[in-house]
Order: structure tokens, then C-alpha cells, then sequence
């Protein structure tokens, strides 16, 4: 019995049959004490991570939210949640559905002590999400370097459940989160209001993909500070509203602290050609600041960017408003013509502003590869791109900050596609190599490795650079990895792998029997 099921499990990968589940646990309502998420997990109604705890949630963990109790995940002030994901083994949050989309449970939630420009410093989640910022009359709360926990590798798929009447909750809110929280590797994949939004704080984040958001892409008001930095964003004509939507606050623009976030490395795609969505690239408006750079803006059915409101003028007269050293191609128009939307009638015009007082915009066909296909996407810049030969010169990180510098324009460097990685939707490309590498964010590094080594069952059986081990990867990069199930395949071949190879080191029968069986299935590979 236990020969047929370890040689089940190694042949699980050659055959593109699905191994049998791991475990589901079903969980629900509070957690007060330090927590681990190893297994598959089930979530009903709203989990609160409540002050004082940590929730753990181990690499190849699949997080199902229940529609009908709209599950929603959400960290309170003081309490943290680490998702611990790697390249070839993400954390999926995702929905419970037969036929999964948008808006099928909650999303996720961070609440922390940082600042916000609202009186009293105080505020209410939507969808009843919990109180976040922090009163500044109370010694010792405010803490801009506040830790929410770290975050990476992780999808959060077809949330944005609606609470009431046009009030959905967004993929990834932060709000008042500070600048001590971890966020990288991330993907929010057709939620259905806004892909991430910063309420407030100065959390920073990188390496992110946001993928056909119902509302804006990223967003956000409040006065966020914090960096951001090789962002994705790909919108579906059929829902969406903006790339970016930047507020500094609605009630009073001229609120402090304003926000005013360096945003580098910007790959904005609209959706030119299907629906009647996607329509602004980016809008800068109710007195927000903002350091853009090196960023593209492209295929979006109005402006590619507009500003609105006289306090946010008063920011670009004052120079803390910068829009410079980015591409913008195929927007309807480039840079907005129209007037002010509030009646102000602005010093200068928006194109006047992106031409004359800025210097280094261009409009141009950055040449990107396929950054409008939906399921086998190319976003990286092409032979001649102004993005790579240095007609547009790329900025430099500006000082002290967590921004790196980088000799291309765009979210994506042409010799090393981050986006198509096992850990996104889209999978391995295969123009891409999975190498081990170090990978710097703001206020921390990390060291991903690729799967192999002693907790690779075909390497135990065949050596580490054998040829049937290339062969088998072949599959697994092709193949596998180009859909929804083969990718649950490849998660569910290395949460076992580890036990595999301790079994077939301790009995050297079993090993040559898992070997003749895979060497057949080889033979029909080759």
C-alpha cells in the first residue's frame, strides 16, 4: 500500500493526473494567539487577526473564502499576519466557486497605528473592517514604522464581496499600515473594487501585479507616504475604472500629512479595445502629491493622465508634484486637454505641464511585447524601446528612500520577466529561467530558491543535472504551469516531495521500482 501511493505521488507528475488533496480545515471568527496555517483552509464569515497575534500561513497554502458568509481576512491594529509563499509555492487566496470571479468573498485587510490626515487621526474600515490610524493625543500610539507583518509571494483572487449597496472591499487594503510591514510578490487577480488601496500610513511595497479590477488598479487617499515600485497593472475593458486614482482627501485636500508617495517603475496597460471601461491612466487630484517616474502609461480609452482640483496644482507649481521620465503611447489623448473638472482654471494645462515643465516625458510605442494578451501576457520592452536605448533616461531613487535604481523604464527589466513566474497566474514563460536570486525591497532582503536539491523526489532518483530530470522540468515549465490545475499539480508535487525522498533513501527497492515506472512515462515524453 504504501509502495502504490508513493509511486502514485511521483507519477503524479509525469502523468498530469491530480494527486489526491491535502487537508482543508475550516476556520472562523477570532484569532487571539499566535497561529499556523499549514494545510488548505476553508474560511467562513470575517477572521479577525486580533492585537497581540500573529497568523502564519505556510508556503502552497490555498485560502478558500465562503461566498455566502463573505469571508474576508482581516489584521487589527497591533496584530500581524505573515504569508510565507515562495516563487514555485504561493499562498493562493482565492474563491470557493465551481466557476470563480469577481467579487465571490471579501479580500484582505491591514489595520495599523500609522498616520492619518483625517481629524481626530481615526477611521472606520469599510465593511465594518475595523478602526486603524491612530490619535495623536495618545502618548506613544502613532508609530510610522508600525509592523503589520510580512507579506509575500500570494495571490488574492476574485475577491470585493459587497457589504452594502456600492460598498465592495478592495483586493488589498492598507490602511493606516506603517512602513515596518513587509509587501512583495503579490498578485490581486479580478477583484471587484480596487486592486490595492493605501488609506493613509507609509507602508511601501513591491514586485506587484494587479489583474482586471473591477474599479481602479491602485489607489489611494488619506495621505499615504511610502514607496512603491515595479508594479504591474493590466486592466479588462469589461470593468475597470483607472490605472491610478490619488487623493490626498476629499473633505479637506489640503489635510496633512499630505500624501505624497514615490511611485517608480510603473507598467499601467488599459484595455483599448474591449468593453466600455478602462478609462484614465492615471488621475492626480484633491491636493495629493506624488514622485512619479520611470514609469509607462499605455492603451487606455481617455486620458493617460489628468489632474484635477486647484490644491493639486498648488503641489505641481510647488515641485511636489512630479509626473517625469515616463512613456506614454496609445491613450485617447496622452495627456487630458479637457478643463478642470471642478470649474478651477489651472495656471497652466495638463499637456503644457507634462511637456514643458517637466522634461523628459515621451510619447511613443515603448514596444512591449504582449501587454494586452490576457493569458500568455509579455510585458517586457523590446529591441529599439525607448524604455531600454535610453531616449527616455531613467531617474534616479530619490534620497532616503526604499526606491532602487534601475537602467529601464517600466515595471519589468527585459532580462529577467519577474511577472511570469510560477507564483502568478500566468505561470512560467518560457523565456524566463528560474534562478536563484536575491531580491531587494525596501528595509529588507530575501533569497528565493528555486525547487531542487534534497527535497526533489526526481533528483533523488536521477541526480540533480540528469537528462530526465530536464526532461520533467520541460514539462512542468511548458506545460503544467500554463494552466490552473497543472499549477495546483506542480504545489501539491513539492508539499510531498520531502517525504517521497526520505522513503526512497531508506528503501533502495522501492526506488528502483518508482524508477522503472517514471522511465516508462519518459519513453511517451520523448
Amino acid at each position: 500500500m504504501k509502495k502504490n501511493m508513493l509511486c502514485s505521488a511521483v507519477l503524479a507528475f509525469g502523468l498530469f493526473c491530480a494527486p489526491l488533496a491535502g487537508a482543508i480545515t475550516t476556520f472562523s471568527g477570532n484569532i487571539t494567539s499566535d497561529t499556523t496555517w499549514s494545510d488548505d483552509i476553508f474560511m467562513v464569515g470575517p477572521v479577525f487577526v486580533r492585537s497581540g497575534a500573529t497568523l502564519t500561513i505556510q508556503a502552497g497554502v490555498t485560502v478558500y473564502g465562503d461566498k455566502a458568509s463573505k469571508a474576508t481576512l482581516i489584521v487589527d491594529r497591533g496584530g500581524k499576519l505573515n504569508i510565507n509563499g515562495t516563487n514555485d509555492n504561493p499562498v493562493v487566496m482565492t474563491s470557493n466557486q465551481e466557476n470563480p470571479a469577481a467579487e465571490d468573498w471579501g479580500g484582505l485587510v491591514i489595520n495599523g497605528y500609522s498616520t492619518l490626515n483625517v481629524p481626530g487621526g481615526l477611521a472606520e474600515g469599510e465593511g465594518d473592517s475595523g478602526l486603524f490610524g491612530c490619535d495623536p493625543s495618545v502618548p506613544g500610539q502613532c508609530n510610522e514604522a508600525d509592523n503589520s507583518g510580512s507579506m509575500k509571494y500570494f495571490r488574492v483572487e476574485y475577491a470585493g464581496i459587497e457589504f452594502s449597496p456600492d460598498n465592495e472591499l478592495n483586493g488589498i487594503a492598507l490602511q493606516g499600515v506603517g512602513s515596518g510591514t513587509e509587501l512583495h510578490h503579490f498578485q490581486v487577480h479580478y477583484n471587484k473594487d480596487d486592486g490595492i488601496e493605501m488609506f493613509g500610513g507609509t507602508p511601501s511595497f513591491s514586485y506587484g501585479i494587479i489583474t482586471g479590477a473591477g474599479d481602479d488598479s491602485v489607489d489611494w487617499t488619506y495621505g499615504w507616504r511610502g514607496d512603491a515600485q515595479f508594479v504591474v497593472v493590466q486592466q479588462d475593458g469589461r470593468d475597470g475604472d483607472r490605472g491610478i486614482e490619488a487623493d490626498n482627501l476629499q473633505e479637506d485636500n489640503d489635510a496633512l500629512p499630505r500624501a505624497n508617495p514615490n511611485i517608480y517603475n510603473f507598467t499601467l496597460i488599459g484595455d483599448p479595445t474591449i468593453g466600455e471601461e478602462s478609462t484614465q491612466g492615471i488621475l492626480l487630484r484633491r491636493g495629493t502629491g506624488v514622485n512619479l517616474r520611470n514609469s509607462i502609461i499605455q492603451g487606455f480609452k481617455k486620458e493617460g493622465i489628468d489632474i484635477d482640483d486647484e490644491a493639486t496644482y498648488d503641489q505641481a507649481v510647488n515641485g511636489n508634484l512630479i509626473v517625469d521620465n515616463c512613456i506614454f503611447f496609445g491613450n485617447n489623448p496622452n495627456y487630458s486637454t479637457s478643463a478642470d473638472d471642478t470649474g478651477f482654471t489651472p495656471p497652466f494645462t495638463v499637456e503644457e505641464f507634462m511637456t514643458s515643465i517637466m522634461s523628459n516625458n515621451l510619447e511613443a510605442d515603448p514596444k512591449l511585447g504582449k501587454p494586452y494578451d490576457k493569458e500568455d501576457p509579455d510585458f517586457r520592452p523590446g529591441a529599439g524601446s525607448p524604455a531600454i536605448d535610453g531616449t527616455v533616461p531613467p531617474a534616479a531613487p530619490p534620497a532616503g528612500s526604499g526606491i532602487v535604481a534601475t537602467d529601464y523604464i517600466g515595471a519589468v527589466d527585459p532580462d529577467n520577466d519577474w511577472t511570469r513566474q510560477p507564483w502568478t497566474t500566468w505561470g512560467k514563460a518560457p523565456w524566463t529561467e528560474v534562478t536563484t536570486t536575491t531580491t531587494t525591497v525596501p528595509a529588507t532582503t530575501t533569497t528565493t530558491t528555486t525547487p531542487g536539491g534534497t527535497g526533489c523526489a526526481s533528483e533523488a532518483i536521477y541526480g540533480e543535472d540528469s537528462q530526465e530530470v530536464e526532461i520533467l522540468r520541460a514539462v512542468r515549465d511548458t506545460i503544467l504551469s500554463a494552466t490552473p490545475q497543472g499549477r495546483e499539480m506542480i504545489k501539491l508535487y513539492y508539499q510531498w516531495s520531502p517525504v517521497i525522498v526520505r522513503a526512497i533513501e531508506s528503501d533502495e527497492a522501492l526506488k528502483e521500482e518508482i524508477k522503472s515506472l517514471i522511465d516508462g512515462v519518459l519513453e511517451t515524453l520523448q
